[in-house]
């Protein structure tokens, strides 16, 4: 019981980082994820998105990825125009400030260098209507770059976060502390096992560190858990959400009666951190059960084996990870190349060829793929039913 407890107060730590009440975002808004070379590493933000799609597929919701490698909020203030007003976004998400520290102790005139260039920002955003969403900058690993523990970056990066929450708040942005909550996670993540790591060189995050990361984001948005898929009480053979099709000494089987949300995919050795983080809490689908002989059963949903459950992590209210569906882990596959074409286009064509009179032409037929790769991914994110199949296994089976 002790082992679970940082687990409840990191999630806590949510209430207290972040500013949300309603998403965020609207249908049909165009979302631009505004950052650094974390942001540029593509991960995060396939994460926030593959999540906003599986959530609120009826919302169509478009999204882009304006990372630039070393940038600070200096250069992002130069280059909005550019890479972000270009693409008339309704919403944009701020991440900024790792490279804004200059990997030194902190400072007052870095302080306000980064208050100026973020407010300048902010205000440019809004002036055209923008929605703006404010993350401070992530963590550093001092196990893995001993001279940051020697300059004792993530005391600088935990003060230009606050910087960044006062003119969130000042801006009437939502926001999200990314820092606090990354240091805790990896804290705590040290202290069961000395050897963890989630920042392989110290800075970039790896993907449990990016799912860390868009998990605080996405409460930072607005986004809501995934709901519930029913209640199921076979002594009583009464159900919400669920109909019972097959109630056996063979097995159980159940079907949403209502199309049911796309998965949220994740790789398969991310499973922990999804739990650990509480990211799983938001993004699994819950099932409730309770009748069920005690024992050990084996699940299936639409036929995949999920593995062995046991009646009463059923009957207490069991979440359904995403790390097996079929449908989810395509949907993340067509986001990921969704990114990768669309930094093709901005990064390798928009930019170094704009002279060339031929440029408009192959930017007009990459940008109407990106449109092909949204429709793809908002038809693959239209709800479906799910059938679940519970098989009781022998005596001592685990």
């Amino acid at each position: 019981m002790l082992r679970k407890i940082p687990w409840l107060l990191l999630t806590l730590f949510v209430l207290v980082t972040t500013a949300f009440a309603v998403p965020v975002f609207k249908a049909n808004d165009r979302i631009v994820v505004y950052g650094d070379s974390i942001t540029e590493q593509r991960m995060y933000s396939r994460y926030l998105q593959q999540y906003l799609y599986v959530r609120y597929p009826e919302m169509k919701l478009q999204v882009y990825n304006a990372g630039w490698g070393g940038d600070q909020a200096s250069g992002a203030l130069n280059r909005l125009e550019r890479d972000v007003l270009y693409l008339k976004p309704n919403v944009v998400t701020l991440f900024f400030g790792m490279n804004d520290g200059h990997y030194q102790a902190i400072a007052d005139a870095t302080m306000e260098t980064y208050r100026k260039n973020m407010e300048g920002i902010i205000t440019a955003l809004q002036a055209k209507g923008v929605r703006v969403v404010v993350f401070t900058p992530g963590a550093v690993d001092y196990d893995r770059q001993p001279k940051l523990k020697d300059c004792d970056y993530n005391k600088t990066l935990e003060g230009l976060g606050k910087v960044a929450i006062e003119l969130a708040k000042k801006y009437q942005c939502a926001y999200a502390d990314i820092h606090q909550p990354m240091v805790d996670y990896q804290t705590a993540r040290k202290a069961e096992n000395p050897a963890y790591c989630m920042i392989p060189d110290s800075v970039h995050p790896n993907s449990n560190g990016h799912l860390v990361m868009a998990y605080y984001m996405l409460q930072g948005m607005g986004a809501e858990a995934m709901p519930p898929l029913g209640t199921v009480d076979l002594h009583a053979n009464t159900a919400t959400g669920l109909r019972i099709v097959t109630n056996t000494a063979e097995s159980v089987v159940l079907e949403t009666i209502a199309p049911a949300l796309t998965p949220f995919w994740f790789e398969n050795a991310s499973l922990d951190t999804m739990k650990k983080s509480g990211f799983l809490a938001m993004a699994g689908q819950k099932i409730t059960l309770s009748g069920l002989p005690d024992g050990v059963y084996e699940a299936k949903v639409n036929g995949v084996v999920y593995g062995l459950i046991t009646a009463k992590e059923l009957a207490d209210g069991y979440l359904f990870p995403g790390n097996l569906s079929v449908r989810g882990h395509l949907l993340h596959d067509l986001t990921m190349r969704k990114e990768n074409n669309y930094f093709s286009a901005w990064r390798e064509i928009r930019l170094p060829l704009q002279a060339l009179d031929a440029t408009k032409n192959i930017m007009t037929g990459l940008m109407a793929a990106d449109d092909g790769f949204h429709a793809a991914i908002w038809e693959q994110a239209t709800p479906e039913k799910l059938t679940f199949t519970l098989t009781p296994q022998p005596a001592g089976k685990q």
